[in-house]
């Protein structure tokens, strides 16, 4: 006999002295968990016995419950998941009339059904939306028709570098030996940041922004000069340019952006 099982048995004769001794669900509930911890018993379990006393049943046998399977359904559970991938194991449990959730995830992770999140978009499109995105790449796969526009697009990015870029790694110890630990870098580490300019060839042009200095448009404005220089020395033989950047406040700039497309465009 196993000690859950014994623990069990002390369950219910401590339910049913307590029944018999006139204390309600709730004076029950605290005792119980007083004497045997917060996890002993569920309140649904314990309404259960009590209601079972209240109609007369003292018998401290657990009955089978109605509509139980006898054998687990692997074929229906299969099917709720693949209806709603969103379904709790308690949820399940309760459309397949089972006892346990835990029944239900070790089925689940037997049918090669592992519990994930989904990735965070940054709203919920409307259809307005998604009419206005294909539009968009139905243009785009059209203009690319003839195998040259993805070529004349050049675009950049900005990217912080640390000096000192700490990485964890694994390590191979001993089974009851822990591995050497690792510092954290700290607050304000010493970090440079570098704007790249590149395209289907490759990179066109790069620099490293100086100390004490920011991106601002008369800097980006600056900037695109620059990538005019590399793109007369790098690509030469191009006639035209696509110029795509992000909508960062430097690069957002109305007539700061008209003027970068005339500057690239002219090459």
């Amino acid at each position: 006999m196993t000690k859950e099982k014994n623990i069990s048995e002390h369950l219910r004769h401590s339910l049913l002295f307590l029944f018999v001794s006139g204390k309600n669900q709730n004076q029950a509930l605290a005792a119980i968990r007083e004497a045997y911890g917060n996890k002993a018993i569920s309140e649904r379990s314990l309404y259960r016995w009590y209601e079972r006393f209240s109609n007369g049943d003292n018998s401290l046998n657990d009955e089978d419950r109605s509509g139980r399977p006898i054998s687990f359904n692997d074929e229906q559970l299969r099917e709720l998941v693949e209806e709603n991938h969103r379904l709790t194991t308690r949820e399940l449990a309760e459309q397949m009339n089972v006892a346990s959730n835990k029944t239900i995830a070790n089925h689940l992770h037997l049918l090669g059904f592992k519990s994930k999140f989904g990735v965070w978009v940054p709203h919920k499109l409307t259809k307005k939306n998604i009419k206005k995105r294909l539009k968009i790449c139905d243009e785009l796969l059209k203009k690319h028709k003839d195998g040259v526009f993805l070529d004349s697009i050049v675009t950049d990015d900005e990217k912080w570098i640390l000096y000192s870029n700490v990485k964890r790694k694994k390590q191979w110890v001993k089974s009851r030996s822990k591995a050497k630990s690792t510092a954290k870098a700290g607050l304000h580490p010493k970090k440079v940041l570098i704007s790249v300019f590149w395209d289907s060839e490759g990179i066109v042009y790069y620099e490293f922004l100086l100390p004490n200095q920011t991106i601002n448009a008369v800097y980006y404005d600056e900037q695109l000069d620059r990538l005019k220089k590399g793109l007369d020395e790098k690509r030469p033989h191009k006639t035209s340019i696509n110029f795509l950047h992000d909508n960062a406040r430097p690069h957002g700039n109305f007539s700061l952006m008209l003027f970068s497309v005339m500057k690239l465009f002219s090459c």
